[in-house]
C-alpha cells in the first residue's frame, strides 16, 4: 500500500480498504475475503468497515446470512475517492510502480475503455527499447494478478513508434486521440 493513502485516510487499514474497495468498486466483499486479500485481521477490518459504512463511504449488502461491503456509488465524494485510489493503488499506480523497475521504457499509457470508466480489460501501450521482455512479462503478469483483470499490452520500440506515427497508422491515431492515463514518461 502506498504511504500516501495511509496518511490521507489516517490509518493503514483504512488506506488499504479504500485502495481495494474503490479500485474494485463494483464488487461486494465479505470481511473474511477482505482479510485474506489485504493480509489483515478480520476483527480490525470489521471495526473499520462499520465506521466507513456508518459514514456512508461504503454500502452494505448480504450474501446469504453474511454481510458484504462495497464502495458506495451514491457517496458524494465517490468519483474523487475512486480517482485517488486508481492513481495510487489502482491500475495506474500499480503500472507506474511496475514500469519504474524496467529499463528502456520511454513512455507508457493506458488507453481505451478503461480510461472512460469501463471496468473491463486494461489496454496499455509501452514505447521504448525494452530489452528484457521476460521481465516485462513477469511485471505485467504480477499487475494483472493483483488487479484481478486482464491486462493487454503492446510494446513499440522508439523507432517503430515514430515510424508508425509518421505514417499516420490508423490504430495509433485512434489511440492518441483517446483519453490516456500516463503511467511512464509524458504525453508528447
Amino acid at each position: 500500500m502506498h504511504a500516501s493513502l495511509e496518511h490521507i485516510f489516517g490509518s493503514r487499514i483504512r488506506g488499504k480498504l479504500m485502495g481495494l474497495l474503490f479500485t474494485r468498486a463494483d464488487e461486494d466483499f465479505l470481511p473474511v475475503e477482505l482479510a485474506g486479500l489485504l493480509g489483515e485481521k478480520r476483527a480490525s477490518l470489521s471495526r473499520e468497515l462499520s465506521r466507513m459504512a456508518g459514514a456512508g463511504i461504503l454500502a452494505c449488502g448480504w450474501r446469504g446470512k453474511h454481510k458484504t461491503f462495497r464502495a458506495n456509488h451514491s457517496f458524494v465524494f465517490f468519483p474523487e475517492l475512486q480517482g485517488l485510489a486508481q492513481r495510487t493503488v489502482g491500475a495506474a499506480g500499480m503500472l507506474i510502480e511496475a514500469l519504474a523497475g524496467l529499463d528502456g521504457v520511454r513512455n507508457a499509457f493506458v488507453y481505451g475503455p478503461y480510461t472512460r470508466g469501463d471496468d473491463g480489460d486494461i489496454d496499455l501501450l509501452i514505447i521504448g527499447d525494452v530489452l528484457d521482455g521476460n521481465r516485462l512479462d513477469e511485471l505485467m503478469g504480477g499487475v494483472e494478478k493483483r488487479l484481478g483483470r486482464t491486462l493487454n499490452y503492446i510494446v513499440y520500440g522508439r523507432a517503430e513508434f515514430e515510424s508508425k506515427v509518421k505514417a499516420r497508422n490508423a490504430f495509433l491515431m485512434d489511440v492518441m486521440e483517446d483519453d490516456l492515463i500516463m503511467v511512464a514518461g509524458r504525453r508528447e
